[in-house]
This record gives structure tokens, sequence and C-alpha cells, in this order.
């Protein structure tokens, strides 16, 4: 903190002039005097410097000084007679001197520099950063590439201070870094001498996508903790004397540094991980790793260790601004005297106190999070605990910034921020957009503007969770291969920052900007092609609603879990919450039911992204880009991806639409389903030829292998999908009221037992509670053999046992069995769902996979990454699951999810002597079963069918 009064009573009168020679024929000359000395406004200096190098300007004097009547960040620059900058502190004074510079730079002319006053809009203005120190300690989630390859970068001095410098040009003045543990990679202990990590090492395998196989996220795995190599020779006491060198450098571009940890995640301390699920606990009990310290919550070991080190970050690191903790899904609820908000009161506030006791006048500011905890804990079990300033955190948009202006998910939180009188950090979690320039400054303006009132925003701050912002790998161009992110998406990060600080900047201002960095463009026409590719992510994100990371990746079409999104799961997914967009099942039914429609269509949500699309193409068609300049091509190839990319998915939704209606049984005039994903085909195959000539593949953490050409194949199969729905007629099973058209066929000892009930629109086969039963089948009264039938089912993962869909099967009332075909629904283990199973007499066995009778199947055989939906809690069970059989002559193909994970050819089995001699195989009914002894509990609904002429 600066004494403006005693920097009165030693003011230093610094002249200096610099001379610089423009032509042969002409010298000109600036002069800045000033009054006080800092490293932020000679990095203003210097900024103004370089912009007036780049002219043929008059002779410019630049007087500077300190004004105690302004805020700390404001600035005034009078361009009077004499042009003179000053600021409430030195970064005010910094931040006018950048303006000046950029004045210089846009006007070119002396004459025509303006007279400005700046005053902060949103007083912190932060990018969230993954940071990946080291495989022992990574960031949230280390299992992509750009996490990879920036662990080596985190260790290099360049790169932080280009980052630095970008972001006080940018206006941003905080940086939080995220990792679940950091201690060991920064600090020493006497008390834990062996803590200390020398060296960089990452890991020497290779990631996958599926979720637990490296313990992630936020955990140092076994099988990577068995598989490192050195990317960097380093002593822990140099390590210690770069992050001193790096927090000092951020002190001096206006930067506060904050850490943010998840806990309970003591990597590279206790034990690594198995592969487990996300957030499956291991609980570890005596088993400890270094010192006997493991995660368990009631580990004193790791407790007093945890202290330690939040005390020791403290004193090691005096520019550290503040720290932040998570408490995330490696903690448990508990209600004693380990709860969460109990054990971070013992660890970090506690740690905070011992480091306040020798630095008393140190104030380490608090972040913590709200996720897993409640207010009222936080406000009675940690709150009080706390020395210095607490403030908290919430995800404003989830996972998805780039979705509305006005996400409705805080408006609760905010209401008990007022009435409890705390504040808040916005965290605006951009887990949308990686690859393309995005750019839209009236979507930002809004944004930040819509955010909560002063008195309950401490600020925000901007990043990803599965993506490092650190320097680009994947760029084909040699010339652009290698920018830091920051350089790539420069105007992106430009408009965040200088619109959190001055939220009147206009469009007319960026004009000019995007016009001093492509000079040989139309400027107006550049922004208003790059503003309207903006606003088609989105659309396509309120219209495909995806909450958290791992669930949607909007340029690739992919997840996670699942894979590719088909034109089903446009069809089933809902809207953003408070769009006011109907889903499509909502629309199909409104207007089958001619009931009046209220709301956004799914037509004119398609057809709004369709304008953006063709109007982004139009534009750009009209710029002129024959310049050679390498980052301009690339920029204009990205707004035009973006139109490719929106004109697929208002053919996608068009389709969904077409598709619904014939699944209803109103088939609509016009183009089929079919058609319209062909068409998206056109418009995915000119997207992915760009993104493939520009870019290389990567690995994503949170999502899959972004590939476009690879995705292609699956946008093609997204149209035999449809082919199999569309220009059939389809029946309904089940009338959602009653079993009609269906009986229970089972013992008579259970018959009377009511296993197969209605309940809320759905048929509830459920036995939990009573094991003692026999199978029971819900069997249909009519016979099918060729068909597609499609339904959907949820299912309790806590139950015991399994249940089916049996088909092309007959009852034996003599013998009381079902022979025929089933295919499993197993809610333990997920992965047999989808596998064929014979429940003909004489041949019990398993058809997909085909194994000998006797022979059992086990995960190795499953489909590789299918995804099924399943839920613990019997109380809340289960979102629902869609499954598709086709039947058709001896080849079975079954769908979850609108993924293959049966096709089975019984050619010579359906069809042999065994099978016929039971009538089944080849026709017979549909059956919904209850597996013997076993307590299940599963729900289908909107089962219909379409029966194929093979004639």
């Amino acid at each position: 903190m600066i004494n403006i009064e005693s920097m009165k009573n030693t003011l230093l009168l610094i002249c200096l002039t610099l001379t610089l020679t423009l032509n042969a024929k002409k010298k000109s000359t600036i002069k800045i005097i000033k009054t006080v000395d800092s490293p932020l406004i000679e990095f203003g200096i210097t900024e103004v410097e370089k912009s007036y190098t780049k002219q043929h300007l008059n002779n410019l004097t630049v007087n500077i000084h300190l004004n105690p009547a302004l805020e700390p960040q404001d600035y005034v620059i009078d361009c009077g007679k004499k042009t003179e900058v000053s600021g409430g502190s030195p970064i005010g004074i910094m931040y006018g001197l950048l303006e000046l510079a950029e004045q210089i730079n846009l006007t070119q002319n002396i004459d025509e520099l303006k007279s400005k006053k700046g005053t902060s809009f949103i007083k912190n203005r932060g990018i969230k950063f993954n940071i990946p120190l080291d495989a022992r300690t990574p960031s949230y989630d280390d299992t992509g590439d750009a996490a990879l390859k920036n662990i080596n970068e985190m260790w290099n001095m360049e790169f932080w201070t280009a980052f630095f410098d970008d972001m006080a040009r940018y206006r941003y003045n905080t940086l939080t870094l995220w990792n679940p543990h950091p201690f060991p990679s920064m600090i020493k202990l006497d008390e834990y001498p062996e803590i200390a990590l020398n060296d960089v090492c990452v890991p020497s395998i290779k990631p996958v996508h599926k979720e637990g196989v490296w313990g992630d996220p936020m955990n140092l795995s076994k099988i990577v903790a068995d598989n490192l190599k050195v990317v960097r020779e380093i002593s822990i006491d140099d390590k210690i004397k770069f992050w001193q060198d790096v927090m000092t450098y951020a002190k001096n571009r206006g930067i506060k540094i904050y850490f943010i940890t998840w806990n309970i995640n003591l990597n590279s301390v206790a034990p690594p991980s198995e592969t487990r699920y996300f957030g499956q606990k291991q609980k570890l009990g005596n088993v400890g790793g270094k010192y006997q310290i493991n995660n368990d919550q009631d580990n004193e070991k790791g407790i007093k260790y945890l202290r330690a080190c939040v005390k020791e970050f403290i004193l090691t690191y005096p520019d550290l601004a503040g720290i932040g903790v998570t408490p995330s899904e490696n903690m448990e609820d508990r209600d004693d005297e380990y709860d969460r908000e109990k054990w971070l009161a013992k660890t970090y506030a506690q740690g905070v106190k011992d480091a306040k006791e020798i630095q008393p006048d140190r104030n380490i500011e608090m972040i913590h999070r709200v996720w897993l905890s409640g207010m009222d804990k936080i406000e009675n079990d940690f709150a009080p605990h706390y020395p210095d300033s607490l403030t908290l955190s919430f995800k404003y948009a989830k996972a998805r910034l780039y979705s509305s202006t006005k996400p409705p998910f805080a408006n609760k939180y905010i209401e008990v921020l007022k009435e409890k009188g705390w504040k808040s950090w916005w965290n605006l979690r951009n887990d949308d957009i990686f690859h393309l320039r995005w750019g839209d400054p009236d979507y930002v303006r809004e944004f930040l503007a819509n955010l909560p009132p002063e008195q309950i925003t401490a600020g925000y701050h901007m990043g990803s969770d599965g993506y490092v912002w650190g320097r680009e790998h994947i760029d084909k161009n040699e010339a652009l291969a290698g920018k830091l992110e920051i350089e790539k998406h420069w105007f992106k990060f430009m408009l965040w920052g200088r619109l959190g600080y001055n939220n009147t900047l206009s469009n007319k201002h960026f004009e000019k900007v995007l016009g001093t960095k492509f000079p040989s463009l139309d400027e107006q026409k550049l922004l208003k092609a790059w503003q309207t590719s903006s606003k088609i992510v989105p659309l396509v994100n309120q219209f495909h609603w995806r909450d958290w990371d791992y669930h949607w990746a909007v340029e690739g079409c992919i997840d996670c879990r699942k894979g590719f999104n088909t034109v089903y799961d446009f069809i089933h997914c809902p809207t953003m919450e408070a769009s006011g967009i109907l889903t499509i099942p909502e629309f199909v039914n409104k207007s089958i039911q001619l009931k009046t429609i209220t709301g956004i269509t799914p037509i004119q949500w398609a057809d709004s992204l369709e304008h953006y699309s063709k109007q982004t193409l139009a534009i750009i068609n009209h710029l002129n880009t024959v310049s050679g300049d390498k980052e301009m091509q690339a920029t204009i190839d990205d707004i035009e991806s973006f139109a490719h990319l929106g004109n697929y998915y208002a053919a996608k939704i068009r389709a969904g639409i077409v598709l619904q209606f014939n699944i209803q049984s109103h088939p609509q005039k016009g183009k089929p389903a079919s058609v319209f994903l062909k068409e998206g085909l056109e418009h995915w195959k000119q997207y992915a030829e760009i993104m493939s000539a520009n870019y290389k593949p990567q690995m994503l953490a949170r999502t899959r292998v972004m590939d476009w050409n690879k995705i292609t194949e699956d946008v093609k199969a997204d149209i035999a999908l449809a082919e199999l729905i569309e220009n059939n007629q389809w029946t309904s099973l089940f009338n959602g009221k009653d079993l009609n058209g269906w009986h229970v066929k089972t013992m008579k000892e259970d018959a009377q037992k009511e296993y197969f009930k209605v309940d809320n629109g759905a048929i509830l086969a459920n036995s939990v509670g009573d094991k003692e039963h026999e199978y029971m089948w819900l069997m249909s009264d009519s016979t099918y053999n060729d068909f597609i039938l499609r339904l959907e089912y949820k299912i309790c993962k806590g139950a015991k046992g399994n249940s089916g869909i049996q088909f092309r099967s007959n009852y034996d009332e003599k013998a009381n069995w079902l022979d025929g075909p089933q295919v499993d629904i197993s809610p333990e283990p997920i992965w047999r769902c989808g596998m064929i199973w014979d429940e003909t007499r004489d041949n019990k066995r398993w058809l997909y996979p085909n194994l000998p009778i006797g022979e059992w199947v086990n995960e190795s055989m499953a489909t590789p990454d299918y995804f099924l939906k399943t839920e613990e809690n019997p109380e809340t069970w289960g979102p629902w699951n869609r499954m598709t059989i086709v039947a058709n002559g001896t080849r079975i193909k079954v769908y979850i999810n609108d993924l293959l994970t049966t096709d089975y050819d019984g050619t010579g089995i359906l069809d042999d002597d065994t099978h016929t001699k039971y009538n089944v195989g080849m026709n017979g009914k549909i059956a919904l079963q209850i597996h013997r002894k076993n307590e299940v509990k599963v729900a289908f609904k909107n089962i219909c069918i379409s029966e194929i002429d093979s004639k």
C-alpha cells in the first residue's frame, strides 16, 4: 500500500527524455515527467513509448502525478496545452498510461488525443486458471493435452511475463490459480522434509477420457504416480524463488494472486488413488502415505500437516494476496467435529492464524467457494474462525459462460447474500469454446452489466475447469503455433477485461482496435461478422442445455460419457432454465393437441441459428482477405467455422422436430428428418474441413478427443439412425394410464402380488423389499416378427438383481416359462445393459457376446464408452435412458441412448431347431421381466413399436 502523504514529502522529479529518429528529415521527442516511481508506472510509460515509436508524431510531453481525490484504480487524462495523466494510485496511473498508449495507436495523431476519466465498473476483474504444476500435484483434471503440454510451461518465466503484461493491458487485476494441493511443489516444511518435490514431472503415459482411469478429477492416481518422467530439473529452493518472482512480477502489473484448492486431495502426500469414479470416497483408515497422512477427513495427521502448509505458504510468499477453498466431492457429509466446515476451520483458518502470529499486519483474503457446503454451515462453522476478510464464490452460469447474458442459477443465492450481508466472486466458467476465436462486445457488456450490484459482488474470474489457458499447442500454421492462449484469443480476453473496467466502452472503439490490428479489412464489417458468428454458440447451448463441463462440448457435438450427441439427444435434452424455449417434445405435443403455443418454438430457434449463420457468411464473403496476414486469415476461418456449425445445428433441430412428429404417429408434410440431417452433414463437412486444416486433434479433459474428421462418421450415422424411424407407422404399446394390452405371466403364488403397476405415467416394475418370488413377466398381447421397438427406462442403481426386455418370446403355461431372447437391463454391473441373454430352454446362454452354455460375460466384452444413466438413491432414482431394439430377420441391433451397443447376427441360432421347437427367436411377444429372487425397481415409458415389412 503506498502512503501518498509520505510520497508528497519526498517527491522525485524525474525527467526522462527519449529522442527518436523517425526519418532522415525529422526528429520527434517524447518527454515523460513523473513525480512518483513504481514498476506499474514504468510499465505504462513503456507502453506509451512503444505506441509513440510506431507513428510519425509531433513532440509529446506527458506529466504524471498522483491525485489523492481519485479512487485507487481511477485515472484522469487531461489533453489540454499539456498532456497530464493522474491516478489515485500507481495502478490508476498505469491504467491511464495504457489508455494514452491505446489512443496514440488508434488515432496516430497527437492532436487527436482526448481527455478522459477512467473509473472501474467492477473492482476485481480476474482470470480463473487451473494450474498443472506437476503430474504429482495436478490441477483439477490433467487428462487433457492442454494440461499435459503446459506443465513445463508453468515453470517458464517468459510465459508469465507475457501473460501478466497482457492481463494488465486488458485491465485484469486478479489471477486465481486453481490446484487441489499445490504445496509440495511450492514450499518446504522443516517438520515434513520429505514433502517437498524437486524437479518437474509429467506422465509418461497417454490419457484416456474415461472417468476414473487416472483417478481423475482432482486426484493423483496410482497409474500416473507409477509412470512419471522428469521434464525439468529444478530444486525446491529454485522453485520457491521462481514463484516468488512470478508473484512479484504480477504485483508489478497490478495483479493480485490467489491460490484456490479442492479438498481433501493431498496429492503426492496421501497414497495415490486407485481407479475409481468421480465422487467415490476412498476410505483408507490406518493406511497412510508420507508421515501416515491420507485423505480421510478424520485423519488428524493430515489436518496437522495441511495447517502447517497453509502457514508456510503464506510466510513463503509475501506477495500472495489470498487463498481459496473448495469443500468438494472428496469430502464426506458429516455432522461431527470433522464436518466439512469444521475441517476447513482446523486447517485453512487455523493455518492463516498461525501465519498472522508471525506477520500480524498481513491480510490474507479468503475466497470460500459455495459448492457442497451449506451457507449456514459456512456462517456458523468457518466464518467465525477466519481472522481476515472472507468472501464467497459461486458458479454464476454453471459451466456455460456462453449461453445467456442473464443466467438464472444464482438468483436464490443472491437473496441469501443480501440477507447475510456477504459478497461473492462470480466464477464465470467457459467450458464451451476452446478452439475458435470468439468476440461479441454486446454479449460481454450486457452479461457484466447484469451481474449483481457492488454491494454483493466482490468480483469475477473467467476461465475453465476442463482446459488450461497456457500456451496453445494445436495450430498447424507455423506462424501461429505456440502462441499464448491469451494472445491467440486476444479479442475475447480483451472484452472480458476492458468491459469489466469500463462497461460503456463502445463498439466503435472495438472497430478501431480491429482496424489497427487488421488494417486491410473493413473494420465495421469485421466486427459485425465476428459479433454475428459469436451469437451461435449461446443459441445452441440454450437449446441443448447441459449444465457441466463433461456434459457437452459444442465445438464437437460430443460429451465425455456418451460421445456424439445424436438427433435423439437434441429431441430429449432440456432447454436452458428460464430461456422460454420449448423442447421438441413440448412443441410437438402442443401442436398435435392443437394447444396454444406460448414460448419460443424450436422452429424459431433453428431459424435464428440459420439467420446468424447466413448473415455471417454473407459478410465475410465481402471482406478483402488477400493480405497474407496469417492471423487475420485464421480469424476469418474461425468466424466462418462458427457459421457452418450454426447451420449444422439448425438442420439438426429441424430434423428432430420432424422425427418427433413421426415417432408420435403424426408425420408432417415436407422434408423428412433424414434430408435435414443430410443437409446438416454438408454443413458439418465444411466446418470439419476448416477446423482440420487449421487445428490438430486434441484430447480435451472432461470431454474426449476433438477430431472433426472422425466425428463426421458420427454425423453420417445420425442419418442412418433417423432412417430407422421415419417412414414407418408407429404404434404405442402403453397408453400411460393402465396396463391395457399387457398381462402378467408368473407362478400362481405370485400372480396376486402387484409387481407391475402404472405409476406417474410409466410402467413400474418393483420387487424391492420382497425377494421371495419366481420369474415374472409383463407380456404384450400382440405378437411381432420384424420391428423397431423404442422405449425409455430408468433403473435404481442400488437394486439387487436385474431386469430385461424379452422379444420374439412365447409363454408355456404348463412350464410357467417365457422362452425367447432378452435384452439385459442391469443396474450393477451397468456394462451388461444391452447384451442379449437367451431364456430359451435347452439354450440358456449369452447370445451377445456369443458364449457357450455355462460361460459368463465380463466388462472387457462390453461396448466401449457407452453411457447409461443410473441413480444410487432409491428416493430420487434415475434419469431416463432411451433404448431402441431393431429386430430384422436374424439381425438384432440394440441402441442405448442412441449408441449402438449390440449388433448381433443370429443366423443359424435364432432360427435353429431349438428356437423353432419353442416357436421363438423369429416371432413372438414383447415382455418386461423381473428376475427370480431379485429386488429391482425399473420404470418404462413411451413404449412404441414400428413393424418392418421385410418382403
